[in-house]
C-alpha cells in the first residue's frame, strides 16, 4: 500500500478536493483505496455525501487506541463511498487529539498511532490518502509519519510562490524532527490558465522546484464547486469534464511516477518498526484483543479546547444560576460552543435561546449586520452578494477595518432568512466558510445563511 500525506497548513488551496478526487479516480482505475480524514471538520465525509449525523464513531478511535493487531471492529468505521473506495471519517471529537491530555502513560508514540493502524490494514489496499487539517500539529505528525509520500497543493495565485517556500520549510522542519526522509511534492491547483499572472506564477514555481512540482495541473473549474455541493467526486458529476480530466491526469502521474529510494526506503523501516513493536507485544494475531483495544475514550479530566472556554466550562458549573450560566456561554463563539458541548459530559446542561455571536462570519447587530472576513495575505478583494444587490457577481465591497484585523461591511437588512455569497479576487461567488448556516443550490456553490430576528420590544412598568 503506498500512503500518500495532502498537506498545506494554508486553507482554500484544494486538500480535501484534492483528496477526494485523487482517492475516487485511483478506485475508478479498480485500485483499492481508502481515504483517511484527519481534519476535525470533517468535509471529506460531506464532499463524498456521507451524513454527519450518521458517523458515531471516526478516525479519532483510532488514533486514541493502542493497536499493534487489526480489530474487527475497525472495520465498522469504514463507509464504502464507491466500488473500491472507502473511507475513515472524522468527528469533531478528534480536536481533543490535537490538544488534549489523553491520559496515556506513556505518549511517546502519539505521532506513530496512524502509521501502525495502516501497517495493520496494508495489504487491504493499494492507496491510502490522507488529507490533513490547515495546521501542523499531532494529526499532521501522524500522516507525515506514516506517508510514502507528500503531496502539497498550492493554489497559483497572487502569494503562491512566498507561501509554497514556506510550507516546503516547514515540512522539512516537521521531517527532520521525525528523523525519517520523506518524497515531497506540489501541485498546482486552482489554476486560471487565461491569466498572464497566474501562468507566470506556474512557471516561478517549476524554476524555483524543479522536479517536485507535479507536472500536471488542476485547473479551477466551476464543475468542481458543483460537485463538492452536491457531494460527489467530479468523475461522477461530469465524467467528461475538464475537471475530470485533469484529476485522471494527476492519478496518470501518481500511478506512473517510480517511488524513489527515499520512499522505498521508508516503507521498509515501517515495516521494521511495525515488526519490533509486535515483538514487544509477543501476543499472536490469532488472538481476541482485549476488550479495550478499542474504546470510546473518556478523559478523566475535562479537555482543554482553549484556556477562554476551558475558564467559561468552570464559571458555568459552578453557577447557581442557569440563566446567568446560559448568559456566560453567549460569551463564546458557534464553534467554541460545539466543543464545550463536547467536553463538558452530561453534568452540566447547556440552556442556550440564541446561538453565540461569532467574530466572523455575518453578524447581526440590532438594526444592522456587519459582514466580517479575516485579513488574509491570499485576498485582494473581498466583497458580499445577495439579494440586496441583485446577487451582483462583483457584490457590494468590504472595507479594511485595521483595527479588527478584519474586512467588513454593515447593511441594514430586515428581519427574515438573507441568502448570501463572498467574492473574493473577483472570482466567482462562493459560501462564507464562518457562516453558521448554508443552503445547498443544485448546481452552484452553495448560499450562506445569516438569520436577522425581528427587534424585541419591551413594556415599561407602570
Amino acid at each position: 500500500m503506498r500512503t500518500i500525506a495532502i498537506v498545506n497548513q494554508k486553507g482554500g488551496c484544494g486538500k480535501t478536493t484534492t483528496a477526494i478526487n485523487l482517492s475516487a479516480e485511483l478506485a475508478h482505475r479498480s485500485l483499492r483505496t481508502l481515504l483517511v480524514d484527519l481534519d476535525p471538520q470533517g468535509h471529506c465525509a460531506a464532499g463524498l455525501n456521507v451524513p454527519e449525523k450518521s458517523i458515531v464513531r471516526g478516525v479519532e478511535v483510532v488514533l486514541e487506541s493502542d493497536l499493534r493487531y487489526h480489530d474487527s471492529t475497525v472495520d465498522d468505521m469504514l463507509w464504502e463511498v464507491g466500488s473500491g473506495l472507502k473511507l475513515l471519517p472524522s468527528t469533531v471529537q478528534l480536536t481533543r487529539f490535537e490538544s488534549a491530555d489523553l491520559g496515556m502513560d506513556d505518549r511517546k508514540d502519539r505521532d506513530r498511532r496512524l502509521e501502525r493502524f495502516l501497517a495493520q490494514i496494508e495489504d487491504d489496499y493499494d492507496f491510502c490518502i490522507v488529507d490533513c487539517p490547515p495546521a501542523i500539529g499531532w494529526l499532521t505528525f501522524n500522516a507525515l509519519r506514516a506517508a510514502d509520500e507528500t503531496l502539497v497543493p498550492v493554489e497559483t495565485g497572487y502569494f503562491a510562490l512566498r507561501g509554497a517556500i514556506r510550507q516546503a520549510e516547514t515540512i522539512a522542519s516537521v521531517v527532520e524532527k521525525i528523523g525519517r526522509p520523506l518524497d515531497f511534492f506540489m501541485l498546482p491547483t486552482l489554476h486560471d490558465e487565461t491569466s498572464t499572472r497566474s501562468e507566470n506564477i506556474l512557471a516561478s514555481l517549476r524554476t524555483r522546484f524543479g522536479d517536485e512540482v507535479v507536472p500536471t495541473v488542476i485547473r479551477d473549474h466551476e464543475s468542481i464547486r458543483e460537485a463538492t455541493s452536491v457531494g460527489q467526486p467530479v468523475r461522477e458529476f461530469a465524467p467528461n469534464s475538464e475537471a475530470a480530466s485533469d484529476f485522471a491526469a494527476l492519478a496518470d502521474w501518481v500511478q506512473g511516477h517510480e517511488q524513489t529510494e527515499i520512499a522505498l526506503e521508508r516503507a521498509r523501516r515501517r515495516k521494521a518498526s511495525i515488526q519490533a513493536q509486535r515483538d514487544e507485544d509477543p501476543r499472536p494475531p490469532v488472538q481476541e484483543p482485549p476488550p479495550d483495544a478499542i474504546r470510546e475514550f473518556k478523559p478523566d479530566v475535562e479537555p482543554e479546547v482553549n484556556s477562554r472556554v476551558a475558564d467559561l466550562l468552570h464559571r458555568v458549573k459552578t453557577s447557581p444560576d442557569q440563566e446567568a450560566s446560559a448568559a456566560l456561554i453567549t460569551q463564546v463563539s458557534k464553534s467554541d460552543l460545539d466543543r464545550a458541548k463536547a467536553a463538558r459530559g452530561e453534568d452540566v446542561p447547556l440552556v442556550v435561546e440564541h446561538d453565540a455571536s461569532p467574530r466572523f462570519g455575518a453578524i447581526p447587530n440590532g438594526k444592522t449586520t456587519i459582514f466580517r472576513q479575516p485579513v488574509s495575505d491570499e485576498i485582494e478583494s473581498i466583497s458580499v452578494t445577495g439579494a440586496f444587490c441583485g446577487w451582483s457577481t462583483k457584490g457590494t465591497p468590504m472595507a479594511l477595518n485595521a483595527k479588527e484585523g478584519a474586512y467588513e461591511l454593515v447593511l441594514e437588512l430586515p428581519p427574515g432568512r438573507h441568502e448570501y455569497q463572498l467574492v473574493i479576487n473577483e472570482r466567482p461567488p462562493a459560501p462564507d466558510e464562518h457562516a453558521l448556516e448554508s443552503k445547498p443550490i443544485l448546481g452552484c456553490a452553495p448560499h450562506s445563511i445569516v438569520v436577522v430576528e425581528p427587534a424585541r420590544t419591551t413594556s415599561s412598568a407602570k
